[in-house]
């Protein structure tokens, strides 16, 4: 920032640009609020930047005396601190929620908090899809994010409603002036979700708007029947899907390739294809696009790491739904429910946790050798290895508990796939998962010798 921006920052109702009131909205109350709170609690705000490079923003409190404080090691040992945190119960719903939002981090958590609801999502870019998606299928409700790129989530709200469609409409966003919320309600949406998104707030409206059962998540279950031909190279999370579909009565067949996908499903009788995008020798994409060509009718649901470039290819190809990895059972049962004949059955979680255990240590055990290859890669700089490995603990390591394990093997994958890789970079990344590896597994035989 420029001097003179910089004297005028922390005053109220003052932007740094008219160019940013413009075009991402606000009031310039923000960094005066911050300002104040941070004197109420005994300290100030400072800020250094140079022009066309990026600024620095320091807050000082005064926290009293911290000898009795705990300070937290790592990010695993917060993720334990999280779980003894008393958990907002998730309302048992069912229904297709459309979910607008070009946010990647907001994308993940509307899905972890929808998944654990047993509702189906589907998730859109821009205001554009959704008007395209949301015309051309049917929904119970659409979250819609207000700033977007392509078509905003007022204009695409308002040109729904001209094309009559008549889906309840929940925008998200972090402007909510009464004078905003009034031009959300004029544009056709039924009401809105303040950012960052409250848990208790956000179940409570999707309770207003979906089918609402009786008893919690955690206590029903369903029963289908059905055949089911997993797609899955990723051996833990073949096991896991496996052992999810066996308990909720389906019987499963297996295969690791797209090859041989299209060939059982052709050959054998199946109610339903559970795909994953990457396989060896045929990926999913090809495989889907073959078996709808061969004239197979039955639904395929393609498997992503959450890609949206990577879900609009699956769904062009013939795929009638996609599920994020990892994994989340709920999600499953969802999307089951759309294709497959099922009955209410109550089902303890005891015998699931039990099996995840396994299949955690199962992971665990095979990590020590996935470390080893991806060392030997890194030192030949051998990318067709390293981004194999990385892309399988991507593809498992957050279904087993390790989410910042995914999120950052995911980063060495992107980084390996360049058409020009820098390995400097690469190095850099692999470290931190290396180290995350190495923690992981240490933790664990600590526990066990214990």
């Amino acid at each position: 920032m420029k001097p003179e921006q910089i004297g005028r920052l922390f005053d109220p109702f003052a932007q740094g640009s008219a160019a940013i009131s413009r075009q991402y909205g606000g009031t310039g109350l923000g960094l005066s609020i911050s300002r104040r709170l941070a004197e109420m609690l005994g300290g100030s705000i400072r800020v250094s930047s140079t022009y066309g490079e990026g600024s620095e923003f320091e807050l000082s409190i005064r926290t009293g005396a911290l000898e009795q404080v705990h300070f937290l090691r790592n990010a695993s040992e917060l993720s334990q601190r999280r779980r003894a945190i008393p958990m907002v119960v998730a309302p048992r719903l069912s229904g297709r929620i459309l979910c607008a939002e070009d946010n990647d981090v907001n994308r993940r958590l509307v899905s972890l908090l929808v998944g654990r609801t047993g509702a189906e999502l589907v998730h859109v870019g821009n205001g554009a899809e959704a008007l395209e998606v949301a015309i051309r299928e049917s929904f119970d409700l659409i979250l819609m994010d207000i700033q977007m790129p392509v078509m905003n989530g007022r204009d695409a709200t308002a040109a729904l409603r001209e094309a009559g469609v008549n889906t309840p409409v929940i925008a998200l966003t972090a402007n909510v002036m009464t004078e905003d919320i009034a031009d959300y309600r004029l544009a056709g949406c039924n009401e809105h979700l303040a950012k960052p998104i409250d848990k208790q707030r956000f179940y409570e409206v999707l309770a207003r708007y979906l089918k609402v059962h009786s008893g919690s998540t955690s206590e029903l279950a369903q029963q289908y029947h059905g055949r089911v031909l997993v797609a899955e190279d990723n051996a833990e999370n073949q096991q896991l899907v496996e052992r999810m579909l066996n308990r909720l009565g389906l019987e499963v067949v297996t295969v690791k390739s797209g090859d041989e996908a299209v060939r059982k499903a052709l050959s054998e009788s199946v109610h339903l294809v559970l795909m994953d995008r990457h396989m060896p020798e045929m990926d999913g994409v090809e495989a889907t696009g073959l078996l709808r060509q061969a004239g197979f009718r039955r639904p395929i649901i393609a498997f992503t790491a959450g890609v949206q470039q990577e879900a609009d290819a699956l769904r062009e190809a013939g795929c009638n739904g996609v599920l994020d990895k990892p994994i989340d059972e709920r999600r499953l049962e969802a999307v089951l429910g759309r294709f497959l004949d099922s009955v209410p059955l109550g089902v303890s979680r005891a015998d699931e946790d039990e099996d995840i255990s396994r299949l955690v240590v199962r992971f665990l055990s095979g990590l020590g050798q996935r470390r080893q290859r991806m060392g030997r890669a890194m030192a030949s700089s051998d990318q067709a290895v390293l981004e194999l490995e990385t892309h399988q603990i991507k593809g498992s390591a957050g279904a087993m508990g390790y989410p910042e394990m995914t999120r950052q093997a995911g980063i060495v994958e992107a980084l390996v796939k360049e058409t020009d890789p820098k390995w400097g970079q690469i190095r850099s990344e692999f470290a931190i998962l290396d180290q995350m590896i190495e923690r992981e597994l240490t933790q664990n035989k600590t526990g066990t010798n214990q």
